[in-house]
């Protein structure tokens, strides 16, 4: 599936199936000894902590959720403890979030995890971040209110926080039940419908993992594939709207702001499930205390390390985080820091995270121009006053295509996914910049837009873009895949993203079809190569028989955020 444990076995899974059993072995062995009143290792900061194993939470229509929670012991009198909600992520036991929770425990807090119905030992059906899932949220925090006197809780201050399914889940309860202090998304989303059907091109293959992960470790209903199945034959829209508008968090857009609930969000440059650019869309319209983390990496990928690993950036801005909101630690600095922070680099252990603002960042625009004959590769020029005119010679659908990319593994560990720019002009243009700088590194940080103006033999029709970077010194024939982005009209619609507009001539229009976030640095001499072709596996073509040429002017643009630091 597609998802912190189960991205096709992208993400992490491997490493928590391998790790888990020590994991629970040496938490066992640590949560006895401090039941029996060893140091257990803990230190004098830390408090003594009891592990309540396997907590059956009745919840709505007679279903009945499996729960553990971790319970601090005071060290004084009256001393209460801040309560920290974990959702399971799909695919994934609650038992994935067993290490952090420990820690919070150590660190002051009642922290529960569960598995949402449907999930492993819970009962019920998944439903899909629904309504339900909101009610047994709220059934949580009851339950841990029924424990209060016992577990010193203080219901004054409760968190939600999870990974990838569990945080969609975490940003919908602070907008559902207001006894939800502040919220914690890492590998979230914000919006159902962009998630799945962006630019009218739903990711299928991705869905349909999401869905053989649900039928293996759960209890789906027949609702999920039907929508899924919907989205790859474009049939059926309406009841995919309906679905995915009541399980989309920005719908408490409007409670968020007027609460000023405090949210951090943690998204991945590399995520194809739950795409950056759109969670720091949803970020620019909280106005209440807010923090975003932009990381390298695939969903899930860099924040399923740090349950794993101690010193995790990201972990540790959470922990941070819940200090100041639940238990207001006001001398920490994590509200001192920049609200948005991008790591800059190439791999998910790179140490460089820079501040990313409109303050701080501008934008470089290029030009597509013809393609040349010798090269076979058209240009991208930062002149604007001197733009051509014309189109492009069409490319044709065609299921072989060169201008493809990994699953994102190898790039989310640095090692570059290196690709042929000399492509069949049939089937693929490749336009090359000119060096971006001869003298100094630029930083490339933000989410790349793509006007573009076509002809198309047919109403419906796809763009699938892929940047590049060209290193200094080397020829245009290769370059190494930084960016992609995707777009498919269909003219009996829904539209969700930029819409394509139909222009006198026949042609079509687009502007601000964007590419996927990244932040990395450009070294003198760099070039920027955009290759656009028909097909893309990820994704389920608008139409198999079409040809695209591109219309060259002032209507074909691609603009390159930048910042300072």
């Amino acid at each position: 599936s597609n998802s912190f444990c189960t991205l096709l076995e992208m993400t992490v899974k491997h490493v928590l199936a391998i790790a888990v059993v020590v994991l629970v072995g040496a938490v066992s062995c640590a949560v006895s000894a401090r039941r029996s009143g060893s140091r257990g290792g803990v230190t004098d900061d830390k408090y003594h902590t009891t592990w309540k194993a396997a907590l059956f939470v009745p919840c709505t229509g007679n279903v009945t959720l499996r729960a553990d929670a971790f319970v601090p012991t005071p060290k004084h009198s009256g001393e209460k403890f801040p309560v920290v909600i974990f959702p399971n992520s799909w695919g994934c036991p609650q038992i994935e979030y067993i290490t952090r929770a420990l820690g919070l425990a150590e660190r002051g807090y009642v922290a529960m995890e569960y598995e949402t119905r449907g999930w492993f030992t819970s009962q019920g059906q998944i439903d899909t971040a629904g309504p339900l899932d909101r009610q047994d949220g709220s059934t949580m925090i009851d339950f841990v209110a029924s424990k209060a006197a016992e577990w010193n809780a203080d219901m004054s201050k409760v968190a939600f926080m999870g990974i990838s399914y569990g945080a969609g889940i975490s940003l919908e309860m602070a907008g559902h039940d207001e006894r939800v202090t502040t919220a914690i998304a890492m590998s979230g989303w914000n919006n159902m419908t962009l998630m799945m059907y962006g630019n009218e091109a739903p990711n299928t293959d991705v869905l349909q993992g999401l869905v053989d992960a649900a039928e293996r470790d759960g209890n789906v209903t027949h609702q999920l594939q039907g929508i899924v199945d919907g989205l790859k034959n474009h049939t059926n829209m309406a009841a995919f709207s309906a679905f995915t508008e009541t399980r989309s968090p920005q719908i408490f857009l409007e409670q968020f702001n007027v609460r000023k609930v405090p949210l951090m969000l943690s998204s991945n440059y590399l995520d194809h499930l739950f795409r950056p650019q759109y969670m720091h869309a949803f970020f620019e319209l909280l106005t209440g205390p807010k923090l975003m983390l932009l990381n390298q990496g695939t969903h899930a990928l860099p924040e399923g390390l740090g349950v794993l690993v101690h010193d995790n950036f990201i972990w540790s801005h959470a922990f941070a985080w819940l200090d100041r909101w639940l238990k207001n630690n006001t001398d920490n600095g994590i509200m001192s820091e920049p609200e948005i922070q991008a790591q800059l680099g190439n791999s998910v252990f790179d140490a460089t995270y820079v501040p990313y603002s409109r303050a701080n960042k501008s934008t470089v625009s290029l030009w597509p121009t013809p393609v040349d004959a010798q090269s076979g590769q058209g240009g991208l020029s930062a002149d604007g006053t001197a733009l051509p005119s014309g189109t492009s010679a069409p490319i044709h659908f065609t299921t072989h295509v060169g201008l493809k990319e990994g699953d994102g593994k190898d790039l989310s560990f640095g090692k570059p996914d290196n690709v042929s720019l000399v492509q069949p002009a049939e089937s693929t243009i490749v336009f090359v910049s000119g060096a971006l700088s001869q003298d100094k590194s630029l930083t490339l940080c933000g989410t790349p837009e793509l006007d573009f103006r076509i002809e198309t033999s047919a109403d419906d029709w796809q763009l699938y873009t892929f940047m590049y970077r060209v290193p200094s010194g080397t020829s245009a024939r290769y370059g190494d895949l930084w960016s992609r982005g995707f777009y498919n009209h269909y003219a009996s619609g829904p539209t969700a993203g930029p819409a394509a507009t139909r222009n006198a001539d026949g042609s079509y229009s687009v502007k601000g079809a964007q590419l996927h976030t990244i932040c990395k640095t450009v070294e003198p001499g760099d070039r920027l190569a955009l290759g656009v072709v028909l097909y893309d596996r990820r994704f389920t073509p608008a139409s198999t028989n079409v040809s695209v040429a591109f219309v060259y002017g002032a209507d074909t643009e691609l603009r390159v955020p930048f910042v300072t630091y």
